[in-house]
């Protein structure tokens, strides 16, 4: 099977954040079939399966009857250990074995039930989960729920404890017409839940949102064609009841010529972390548009106040994602994108970062393909407001180049190179730290 992903992820900024950024899956082996294994709480997130020596999946649809199993036997064990404020990583030595099973059944395409298991299993370490769910819908109405219950064996490296056991729960109630939606859910997970194939980085809450939007419509060949009001407010509890989060956030939309696209908006919150509540709110503009064939242009700016993680202090943010993507003809795309964030307080940048991400792809004939991707990260900091010991500055630059080859659609060539360099106060130059050839051949079977 294609359990390759050989295309570099992209970059995103991991700054001043105390949960694990979510990639999405690329891989063919994983992405074929990935709705049967949906439900309302995501427990079945395979990137979590790093390095497959080999996998089995079977998927499938008969009358009323929905089901996905998927096993894989995983070289590499890296578990994602979620908290209250954060999330961390843990890895083991031992290979692994990750497993998951999906069923359906709908009664009349308005209401469903369903179930589902998954399993990570290696040396001292094991992670089961099992649970069911359910689906209603009567017209523009909607109601979802689903109960998970956990069990953890972990090992002496993660520093928790030997057992741990916990249940997750999630009643939502959604309302969707042409011009009005509204919805509300409640989830809760214990202390101890673990749903270690899944993505779930936050565990020892409750939370309830409820939120709510209205949509106007533009006439036929109108130069504004849609705009739309929507907001919510949401509260989170830790287990002993004490306040986590409390939010509120609204934000206004337009679709307009050019296939343009415009928000503003904003969100007002109290945070808690180092012992009390701290007050952040922002405001944030989104465009877009597509101001000929084969050109689109973007641009994110959000500045307000946001807590500084490291140094537990309220502090100034700003930040910048400009992005656009060219086609060139029929075979050149071009697609660029560049955040910059300053994180800011007493006189002085907290931190200042950039990051580049840049990709080239050139598609040489039917079969053929080449792609470049680089990546620019710059990390300054003032080490005089940081309370301990960090560097001054930090740089990076990953470059990758790759040729591939498809045969058919399930079988292909990948040949590559990849280089990263680094440096930062101890080495004022950049130096490899990393380097790779590679040739892999991809192929499915399918009977």
């Amino acid at each position: 099977p294609d359990f390759s992903q050989v295309e570099v992820d992209q970059a995103q900024l991991d700054l001043n954040t105390t949960f694990a950024l979510f990639f999405p899956e690329k891989r063919p082996f994983f992405l074929e079939g990935a709705d049967y294994f949906s439900t309302p709480m995501n427990v079945v997130y395979t990137r979590n399966v790093a390095d497959p020596d080999y996998g089995l999946r079977v998927t499938g649809r008969q009358s009323r009857h929905t089901y996905g199993v998927f096993a894989a036997q995983d070289a590499v064990t890296g578990v994602l250990l979620p908290g209250v404020l954060g999330s961390g990583f843990g890895f083991i030595e031992d290979e692994s074995l990750a497993a998951a099973g999906r069923y359906r059944y709908d009664f009349d395409g308005q209401a469903s039930v369903g179930a589902v298991a998954t399993l990570r299993r290696g040396g001292e370490y094991q992670n089961r989960l099992v649970g069911a769910d359910g689906r209603w819908q009567s017209g523009p109405h909607t109601l979802t729920g689903q109960y998970l219950s956990t069990s953890t064996e972990n090992p002496p490296a993660f520093g928790l404890p030997q057992e741990q056991d916990g249940d997750g729960v999630y009643a939502g109630y959604h309302y969707s017409s042409r011009n009005w939606g509204f919805y509300a859910n409640h989830q809760r997970l214990d202390g101890g839940f673990r749903a270690d194939l899944g993505f779930i980085t936050q565990v020892g809450y409750d939370k309830t949102v409820i939120g709510g939007s209205r949509t106007w419509h533009g006439e036929d060949g109108a130069r504004i064609n849609r705009m739309r009001l929507n907001g919510d407010w949401d509260i989170t509890h830790d287990e002993a009841g004490n306040v986590l989060e409390r939010e509120v956030e609204a934000y206004f939309s337009v679709n307009g010529p050019m296939q343009s696209f415009v928000q503003i908006g904003g969100l007002r919150r109290d945070r808690f972390w180092a012992g009390g509540l701290f007050d952040e709110h922002w405001l944030m503009m989104f465009g877009q548009v597509q101001p000929r064939s084969g050109l689109r242009l973007d641009m994110f700016v959000r500045r307000g106040r946001q807590i500084d993680f490291g140094n537990a202090q309220p502090a100034q943010v700003t930040e910048l994602r400009p992005g656009g993507t060219v086609n060139i003809g029929r075979g050149l795309s071009i697609n660029l994108r560049h955040t910059w964030q300053r994180l800011s307080r007493d006189g002085g940048d907290v931190v200042r970062a950039n990051l580049t991400d840049l990709r080239i792809g050139w598609q040489l004939d039917l079969r053929q393909r080449l792609r470049l991707a680089l990546q620019r990260g710059d990390l300054v900091r003032d080490p005089g407001l940081w309370r301990g010991s960090v560097d001054e500055r930090e740089r990076k630059i990953d470059m990758q180049l790759i040729y591939s080859y498809k045969i058919n659609p399930r079988t292909a060539l990948y040949a590559g190179y990849s280089e990263g360099r680094f440096a930062d106060d101890s080495f004022n130059s950049l130096f490899p730290h990393d380097r790779s050839l590679f040739a892999k051949l991809t192929y499915a079977w399918q009977p």
